[in-house]
């Protein structure tokens, strides 16, 4: 995000909803402006942008299609320039994988429990599968001078080595596994194939600074606190950090019950004063997938998966307030393929799936001080659990240099 004059506006909450499932990520942009918004499955997407001051902007269709990133690019908006990058690279490993890991077996593309199924490979009659890690960070380039300096007062502070590199640079690193492996477990009759794989992150990230009482606006407050009501200085100063940094942020004026006025100096809390926050995520998937060739005209199929993704939330402004979620999708699918004659075939499919979020996180009861700052969630904690169904049967049949098929869904 950034302003007309090109400056990058951080803290703009940005909403991205699936328009065909109505699940929503909430994130919000960084201190240069941009954002990320990991694990999104393939499909179609709205993202609307939020400033202060200024009408939403929304942005769609954007469509995540076989990992290829959409891209879209708006200036509908008089406060603000808005350029997206939308990349699915978490939703559905598989599509990344290399070469090596699809090399033996042709794997189903996609999450959804009715993905159409492609067959595997037998092979030459033996176990055949595949291995793979793959790393990709930023951890070894040379630290510029400013992340030198950082990364030398992190040490000072008792930090380690690894601790302090890992911050000062806001490096991203990224790890990949795969394990796959395929057998006949009765030769020309059944054929079992089983993968695993998991994605982890880890990184750093810098929430942007926001307005906090200062030194001077606390000892005001301890002043007057016999008018206030019992425990509500120390809830107020409790949920809101005090500034760590003494750059003026304005200031607020109170006014007790009594008509006395207090005035509170705003400087500013900058959480990544020291470096940046951590922010680690993941995601694992197992697939099994059994072929058996009942008789010579008649196979079966099974399929069956589970994932998971974790995910604690951009680290916010003031600690504990991320929203972070949980989400474990679990599908099954049972195909039946039967060849009637040279020129008729049948295919018959059931699938179920059930795909179960919730939140990592609950920042509290909502609460909101004008022309200061809000803390708690009013949407957090949350649990939403879709189910899945699908009954399928296609009947195709040829007819002289013609082909047809009839079928439901």
């Amino acid at each position: 995000m950034s302003d007309p004059n090109g400056a990058a506006i951080p803290g703009v909450a940005i909403t991205v909803m699936n328009v065909e499932t109505g699940r929503v990520c909430q994130t919000a942009t960084g201190v240069d402006g941009t954002f990320v918004a990991a694990a999104l499955p393939e499909g179609r997407y709205a993202l609307a942008v939020s400033v202060a001051g200024a009408e939403p902007v929304v942005l769609e269709p954007l469509e995540i299609s076989g990992g290829r990133p959409a891209t879209q690019v708006a200036a509908s908006s008089p406060f603000a320039l808005v350029k997206v990058t939308v990349s699915s690279n978490k939703g559905n490993p598989r599509q990344a994988l290399p070469p090596e890991g699809s090399e033996e077996f042709r794997i189903e593309q996609g999450r959804a429990a009715g993905a159409t199924l492609n067959p595997t490979r037998a092979g030459a009659g033996k176990l055949r599968g595949a291995l793979m890690y793959a790393r990709n960070g930023n951890n070894f380039d040379a630290l510029t001078l400013m992340q030198e300096r950082i990364f030398e007062g992190l040490r000072q502070s008792g930090l380690s080595g690894a601790d302090a590199l890992r911050r000062a640079p806001q490096a991203p690193v990224d790890n990949r596994a795969l394990v796959s492996a395929g057998f006949p477990v009765w030769p020309g009759k059944i054929f079992s194939f089983t993968s695993w794989d998991r994605d982890w992150s880890s990184g750093t990230w810098q929430p942007p600074p926001i307005p906090a009482i200062s030194p001077e606006g606390m000892q005001n407050l301890r002043a007057a606190q016999g008018e206030f009501a019992p425990g509500a200085l120390d809830f107020l100063t409790g949920a809101f950090p005090p500034a760590n940094d003494p750059t003026p942020r304005g200031g607020l004026i109170l006014t007790t019950p009594s008509g006395r006025q207090i005035a509170v100096p705003l400087a500013q809390f900058n959480r990544a004063a020291s470096g940046g926050v951590p922010y680690d995520r993941g995601y694992w998937t197992v697939l099994e997938r059994v072929d058996t060739r009942v008789t010579a005209r008649n196979s079966l199929a099974l399929r069956a998966l589970t994932d998971r993704i974790g995910d604690p939330g951009f680290p916010a402004s003031i600690p504990g307030q991320e929203i972070g979620e949980e989400a474990r999708n679990r599908s099954v699918v049972l195909n039946d393929s039967h060849i009637f004659s040279a020129v008729i075939r049948n295919e018959l499919r059931f699938a179920y799936g059930r795909l179960a979020a919730w939140s990592r996180s609950n920042p509290g009861t909502a609460l909101s001080v004008g022309g200061f700052n809000s803390i708690g969630n009013p949407n957090s904690p949350e649990r939403r659990n879709d189910n899945s169904h699908e009954l399928m049967d296609n009947l195709g049949f040829a007819l002289g240099g013609h082909s047809m098929s009839i079928g439901f869904n």
